[in-house]
């Protein structure tokens, strides 16, 4: 149940989005948890409506390519820590790695990152671990620094 004031109908809506779209990937993963990478990243993504964000301004995340790998190895524990503004640094982060998957990492020669979701949720499956999903959703090491090195140019603005 939530109260909609007229002034705060589209926060509302944000909000309903961002939540409905946790309780899809729980109920989509048969309630194992999924990494917080995936799930805040797309939880936000999705806040803005079935087709996501058009083209946020990252340009400003561009210097934390190398908290991308962590970013993605996090449990919730790690996540949610730190102070505020780590926290928000966190999400955003998030997000960027969504928007990144669906709109940048097609872009990228030879197209590398497709089906990294699929992988992901699969090894999930399978190993009902969040890292260990992860570690599985990239082919090898080289892979994830690739990810991270395209990551950047997405948010530099150069895969847009």
């Amino acid at each position: 149940v939530g109260y909609l004031p007229r002034e705060c109908a589209a926060e509302l809506l944000k909000t309903v989005r961002h939540e409905a779209y946790h309780q899809y990937l729980t109920y989509a993963c048969s309630t194992i948890a999924a990494s917080p990478w995936l799930n805040e990243g797309y939880a936000q993504y999705f806040e803005e409506g079935p087709d996501g964000p058009d083209a946020p301004d990252f340009s400003d995340l561009a210097g934390y390519s190398a908290a991308v790998a962590p970013l993605m190895d996090m449990d919730y524990g790690e996540f949610y820590s730190g102070s505020d503004a780590e926290r928000r640094l966190k999400y955003r982060l998030a997000l960027s790695v969504a928007c990144f998957l669906e709109h940048g990492a097609p872009r990228v020669r030879f197209d590398p990152f497709r089906g990294l979701k699929g992988r992901y949720v699969e090894a999930l499956f399978e190993t009902k671990d969040m890292r260990r999903a992860t570690v599985a959703a990239f082919e090898n090491e080289d892979q994830r620094r690739l990810f991270a090195a395209e990551w950047r140019k997405y948010c530099m603005g150069e895969l847009r």
